[in-house]
């Protein structure tokens, strides 16, 4: 188990018998998130008041991602599959959105911190969703925070170790996170994909290791 652990709080072996117990001596590091190489094309993603959509031939590495209002809201909508690199930060104004539409998909790597303001939304456009359709990775080495909201039922798959993440939504959350510290506000509940332990070798923050052996 974990630093400082107690064994007789932690497991409750049931009448079994069991070997040796004992807590870790030092932390285990998590894997930490390398972006993938994707064209820098050296500018914010800007929207104020207008509706921008991006397609596969948008996926690259941005400065800031900022969605502010205008006359009307700033939205960012995800068509095709996308991938995108934020250095910076995402600021959301109030009532602002990225959608991910329909047979679309975000992979979505940050170095920086996430503010949702009031009413504003990272969403699916058809929730539940596959989680594997909006993936969020933290990529920083130092500490970060995620300030999430969602309108409605929510669903994704965060790796952020490094991260607190508070998650704002009015439905239930499905998928998985991976934080340094996770809190989950307001209306809902938790439920993770079983479906996510299904993974390949190559897949972002898997790390394979000695489970059980034989002498």
């Amino acid at each position: 188990m974990g630093i400082g652990g107690d064994p007789n709080t932690v497991i409750d072996d049931k009448g079994a018998t069991i070997g040796d117990t004992y807590a870790e001596t030092e932390e285990e590091p998590l894997p930490q998130i390398t972006p993938p190489a994707l064209p820098d094309w050296g500018v914010d993603i800007t929207a104020t008041g207008e509706i921008i959509t991006f397609g596969p031939a948008d996926s690259g590495q941005y400065g800031n991602l900022i969605l502010t209002k205008g006359g009307t809201v700033g939205v960012l909508e995800i068509s095709g599959d996308v991938v995108l690199y934020i250095t910076g930060n995402i600021e959301l104004g109030e009532s602002c959105e990225i959608v991910v539409k329909d047979n679309s998909s975000l992979t979505l790597y940050i170095d920086g911190d996430i503010h949702c303001r009031t009413n504003s939304t990272i969403n699916n456009e058809i929730p539940p969703e596959d989680p594997m359709k909006f993936q969020l990775y933290g990529t920083a080495e130092t500490a970060q925070f995620f300030d999430i909201k969602a309108k409605t039922t929510w669903s994704a798959v965060i790796y952020a170790p490094n991260a607190d993440i508070d998650l704002y939504a009015n439905g239930d959350f499905y998928g998985s996170v991976v934080a340094d510290n996770f809190e989950l506000k307001a209306g809902g509940n938790y439920h993770y994909d079983e479906a996510l332990r299904e993974v390949e070798v190559d897949d972002e923050g898997v790390r394979f290791v000695v489970k059980r052996w034989y002498e």
